[in-house]
């Protein structure tokens, strides 16, 4: 077998055995580039690599011919206008196994957890490589937590407790505060009857975000932790258990959830579940721990990590006993939750797995991938899809759901004019068909667009009302989105101290608060950035690197180009 390992210091082997010799840094740094990013001209290559050259692309040439030699027999670099890697099919690359192989592959790469070509300097090269370089290392990272994650969790739900541990204990070696990596630890602890080990983990964490993160993150902590530690175990109905108490449970359980009442909703789901267990009604079981786990995903915060160790187990429970529809809407659920923590290429693992059992509603794969493809940049593929939803789509929910998205995708794509009506004519539909709580997001874009056409007060019209109804909806998503728009408006109103004021309050106010996106918070957080410059504020820079990091984690490469530019700007300021 041959390997070219880029975790870690770089090398070639042939049979676990070194091949090459490592060549100079900018040669790796090309090959790096090739095999993460893909095909490139010649003239975005010498930008990124060889830019302070006296001649880029004569430099560029004698990289390409460097690299040509060190990866013989390995791969072949072709193209004399776009430069593209083509690898052999016995070779395995451990960075691409970590970004797009199943976390089984992925847990036992030699170099997981280690830097991006480990030895290379954060500054080297000019500043465009220098980015580069860090944001390819930050999402590497996040991509190897999140498959000693997705290892731990899906362990968990397959009742391996012990085997949950050895891959979180590795998560939280690489980062001691990974909230999903405590609560789904603290469960593990649980699922062994170890109470006071559970506690104690508890503890130790809320102390250490305390002294490292501030008040404020330990908080946020606490919550998740104190609903992580109550034992919530399916209890059966107190009638004799039988087919017939699962599907009056489900039944129950699903008119509490459309009446708003989630705790009611997830006790009643829960003994839907102690009664299929107790029954030996697989199938059954598996159902009631799907419809279980969705639920929790819209309960209080605390409850999240409850959410995914019962919808892996919905995963196991429904691959074993061949209840394929199961398993495909159980993957979705997973794959939207893994959406909403910003960990896309994770979702997009579960899209495929669920489109590969071959049943199910091929409109549920195609919206999550949608949502995957638009919140990680790739708007153009996105639209292909959207386009699509909509066509099918019926006046319901989920056709409302389709085109405010597709509106929503149209403005990240600067399709001012489309976006407009298809916001506006979700707003039409959703006031159709009742749903209030749809109206704030299509409202904050349709103010953002009318503060970029200058009419002002038709955009305080709009976000009053979006902010004032995500508030009272308790939603973050929207109530973050809604004071993106409003900090877009008090600057245009000139008043840029007070967007200053409004986006830290939001933010602050949000992270409690269950049903958050990563997505979202950028969103906000871009905004912030951009009110924050123009305020003239100290904390600016603070707020453009945490905007930097956190896109380049999640691949939301929309947000990473605006954290660089918001940098550039902040040093032209500056000087």
């Amino acid at each position: 077998m041959r390997q070219l390992k880029l975790l870690g210091p770089a090398g070639l082997f042939v049979d676990g055995q070194p091949g090459a010799i490592p060549r100079g840094r900018k040669t790796w740094l090309l090959v790096g580039r090739l095999c993460l990013d893909g095909p490139a001209s010649r003239e975005q290559l010498a930008e990124l690599l060889v830019a302070d050259a006296d001649d880029p692309l004569g430099a560029l040439r004698w990289l390409l011919g460097d690299a040509r030699r060190l990866l013989r027999g390995f791969a072949d670099i072709q193209g004399r206008t776009t430069v593209a890697c083509e690898f052999g099919s016995d070779v395995v690359v451990d960075a691409l196994t970590l970004r797009h192989g199943s976390w089984v592959e992925a847990v036992t790469l030699p170099g997981l957890g280690r830097p991006f070509l480990e030895g290379i300097p954060d500054d080297e090269g000019p500043p465009v490589l220098q980015n580069w370089l860090q944001s390819t290392r930050w999402s590497l990272q996040a991509a190897g937590e999140s498959v000693l994650r997705e290892a731990g969790l899906l362990h968990l739900g397959a009742s391996r407790p012990q085997e949950a541990l050895t891959h979180l204990r590795r998560l939280l070696a690489l980062n001691p505060f990974d909230e999903d990596g405590h609560v789904l630890t603290i469960r593990a602890f649980l699922a062994q009857g170890a109470f006071a080990e559970a506690r104690a983990h508890a503890k130790n964490a809320i102390c250490s975000a305390e002294q490292h993160l501030g008040s404020g993150a330990a908080a946020v902590l606490r919550l998740s932790l104190s609903g992580a530690l109550e034992s919530r175990e399916p209890r059966s109905s107190i009638i004799v258990p039988s087919e017939a108490t699962v599907h009056a449970a489900l039944d129950t359980g699903r008119a509490a959830l459309h009446a708003g009442s989630v705790d009611d909703a997830s006790q009643t789901l829960r003994a839907a579940v102690a009664d299929a267990r107790t029954i030996g009604d697989t199938a059954l079981e598996s159902r009631a721990l799907l419809e279980l786990g969705a639920a929790l995903l819209d309960t209080a915060r605390g409850r999240e990590g409850e959410a995914a160790e019962t919808l892996s187990a919905a995963v196991t429970s429904a691959d074993e006993c061949g209840a394929s529809d199961v398993a495909v809407e159980s993957r979705v659920q997973l794959a939207l939750r893994e959406l909403m923590r910003g960990r896309y290429s994770r979702a997009m693992r579960w899209i495929d797995d669920a489109a590969g059992i071959g049943v199910g509603d091929t409109g549920d794969l195609m919206w999550a991938r949608a949502l995957c493809l638009v919140e990680t940049g790739r708007t153009t593929s996105a639209l292909v899809l959207f386009d699509r939803l909509v066509a099918e789509a019926r006046d319901d929910d989920s056709g409302l759901r389709r085109l405010l998205h597709r509106g929503r995708c149209l403005f990240i794509h600067n399709d001012a004019e489309a976006a407009e009506a298809d916001l506006r004519s979700s707003i039409v539909l959703a006031r159709r068909l009742g749903s209030v709580q749809s109206l704030p997001l299509p409202e904050a874009l349709l103010g953002q667009l009318a503060v970029r056409r200058h009419d002002l007060a038709s955009a305080r019209d709009l976000i009053s009302h979006a902010e004032a109804l995500a508030i009272r909806l308790k939603d973050p998503c929207w109530q973050e989105v809604s004071a993106a728009a409003h900090m877009r408006l008090a600057v245009a109103e000139g008043h840029p101290d007070e967007a200053v004021e409004i986006g830290t309050e939001v933010r602050g106010r949000c992270a409690g608060l269950a049903g958050g996106s990563v997505w979202f918070s950028a969103f906000c957080l871009d905004a912030l950035c951009e009110s924050a410059l123009v305020a003239e504020d100290p904390r600016a820079g603070q707020w453009i690197d945490d905007l930097r990091t956190l896109s380049a984690r999640c691949d939301m490469s929309t947000f990473l180009t605006r954290a660089v530019d918001h940098l550039a700007d902040f040093g032209h300021r500056r000087a």
